[in-house]
């Protein structure tokens, strides 16, 4: 009796090492051509958080820095023309706060801001009534 072959198949079935070589080699490549430490992870969030500040926006003469992002939050302090505080996160992203009507605009996107009032924290501004500036 004659039994019968099995199918041949066409692609072996990898084996563990292969896979694991291949999960790592575009890590490998990325170490040597790119090293960063975690400090020099930190001085460059630091560098470009620098680089981003929040100022009034043109046309406007004031705009009010507040403890939350809410429009009835206590008001901390005042931003000028010409004045501009450096973004709390990378990037200057907004956050959803409470809506405010201000500087002609109603908005609820608040930048949040390192802003000094006795003490280094983070303080927002309405967008209605400021920018970011790379």
């Amino acid at each position: 009796m004659n039994q019968p072959t099995p199918p041949r198949r066409l692609f072996r079935r990898p084996t563990i090492i292969a896979a694991l070589a291949a999960l790592a080699a575009p890590l490998l490549l990325l170490s040597a051509t790119s090293p960063v430490t975690a400090a020099g992870e930190g001085r460059a969030l630091e560098a470009r958080l620098a680089d981003t500040r929040v100022t009034v926006k043109s046309g406007w003469e004031l705009a009010r820095i507040r403890a939350n992002a809410r429009s009835d939050a206590e008001i901390v302090g005042e931003m000028r023309p010409g004045q501009s505080h450096m973004c709390s996160v990378a990037g200057c992203p907004t956050v959803v706060g409470h809506s405010i009507t201000a500087c002609g605009v109603t908005d609820d996107q608040w930048f949040a801001i390192w802003f000094d009032h006795g003490d280094e924290t983070v303080a927002y501004v309405s967008r209605s009534c400021a920018q970011s500036q790379p």
